[in-house]
C-alpha cells in the first residue's frame, strides 16, 4: 500500500492520527558478534493532530522473515524502549531517531534483514493496550541490512586519512571500511574510533604514526587542503610527509581517488600510483586492488 492511501487509512481508522517514515539508514552495518550500529532516520506525522509515536527495529533471517532474531519491544528493557516513543510531534513537522543496537556474542556469521514500524503509543504500554488503541500506522519493506562477519587472523591494519567534505563522501569512507573488513583487514576511521570527549589531535598522531599502513582518500578537498595544511587533512599530511622523510613509511601510504574529477593527488605523493575508486564498480576491481597493495604493504 502506498504512502497516500495508508495516510487516509490511518485518519478514518485512528481518529485523525498518522505517522511515517520518510527515510531512515544503517550506520557500520558491517559488524563482529557483540558489536554495535547504529539506525537512524526521519519520522513525520502525517496526520492532523499531534501525537506521539511508538518505533520498533526488528531484525530477521533473511530467508524466512517469520523467524525475528531480534525486536527492540521483545529484546530491549523497558528503559531503552522508552527512548523509542518520539512524543508530541505536531501536524507536518519531523522527528530525528537515532538507536544503537548492540548484537550479542550469540550471533553467528551471517546477514540479517531489517523492518521499521512505527506504532501507537499503547503498543509500548501493553498493560493498557487494547484492540482498539493499538495501531500500526507505518512499516517498511523488509530490506538487507545487517552482516555479522567473524574474521580471524586479521592480514592488516590501516589508517584511513580522508576529508569530511559532504555527507555521501563522509558515508562513502565508511562503506570502504566495511567493505575491508571482510577481506579481514582491520581499519581505524574517526568514525568509529573516535569518541566525544577525546583529543581529535592524538586520535591523529596515534592513528598517523604508530599504524604502519594509511589509506589516503584523495577528493578535490583533500588534495586542496593537504596542498595547504589546511585543518585536520592538513595535520595528518604533516605528520605523514614527516613519517615518509625519516624513512618509516614507505611504500606504506596507498592513494585512492574518491569524488576528484581532476583526479589530481597531493604533492607530497609525487608519481605514486593511485587506485581510482571514483566509481559506481568500485567494489570490484578497484577494491581487489587496494586489498592487494594493503597485503603486499603489510609484508
Amino acid at each position: 500500500m502506498n504512502r497516500f492511501l495508508k495516510r487516509i487509512q490511518n485518519l478514518l481508522s485512528h481518529k485523525f492520527y498518522s505517522f511515517e517514515i520518510t527515510e531512515y539508514e544503517i550506520i557500520n552495518s558491517t559488524i563482529k558478534p557483540g558489536g554495535t550500529f547504529k539506525v537512524k532516520g526521519i519520522i513525520r506525522n502525517s496526520g492532523l493532530r499531534i501525537g506521539t509515536t511508538y518505533l520498533i527495529i526488528k531484525l530477521a533471517d533473511p530467508y524466512n522473515h517469520n523467524n525475528i532474531i531480534f525486536d527492540t519491544d521483545r529484546d530491549f528493557d523497558e528503559t531503552a524502549k522508552q527512548t523509542l516513543r518520539l512524543v508530541d510531534i505536531s501536524p507536518n513537522d519531523k522527528r530525528e531517531f537515532c538507536v544503537i543496537i548492540s548484537m550479542s556474542n550469540f550471533f553467528k556469521r551471517g546477514v540479517l534483514d531489517i523492518k521499521l514500524e512505527l506504532w501507537s503509543p499503547a503498543k509500548l504500554f501493553k498493560e493498557s493496550s487494547t484492540i482498539w488503541n493499538t495501531a500500526l500506522f507505518y512499516q517498511t519493506s523488509w530490506r538487507g541490512g545487517i552482516e555479522i562477519i567473524t574474521p580471524t587472523n586479521i592480514i592488516a591494519k590501516v589508517f584511513i586519512s580522508y576529508s569530511w567534505h559532504s555527507n555521501e563522501h563522509i558515508a562513502w569512507v565508511r562503506a570502504l571500511a566495511e567493505e575491508l573488513s571482510k577481506h579481514k583487514i582491520e581499519t581505524v576511521l574517526d568514525q568509529k574510533d573516535l569518541y566525544a570527549g577525546e583529543e581529535i589531535t592524538q586520535f591523529m598522531e596515534t592513528s598517523a604514526i604508530q599504524i604502519p599502513i594509511c589509506i589516503a582518500v584523495c577528493s578535490s578537498s583533500y588534495t586542496s587542503k593537504a596542498d595547504s595544511r589546511q585543518r585536520g587533512v592538513g595535520y595528518e599530511v604533516s605528520l605523514l610527509t614527516n613519517e615518509i622523510l625519516e624513512g618509516r613509511k614507505k611504500a606504506m601510504i596507498i592513494p585512492i581517488i574518491r569524488d576528484n574529477p581532476e583526479k589530481k593527488k597531493p604533492k607530497f605523493f609525487g608519481s605514486t600510483l593511485h587506485i581510482d575508486m571514483d566509481t559506481k564498480n568500485w567494489k570490484g576491481e578497484p577494491l581487489i586492488r587496494l586489498v592487494d597493495a594493503i597485503r603486499r604493504a603489510n609484508k
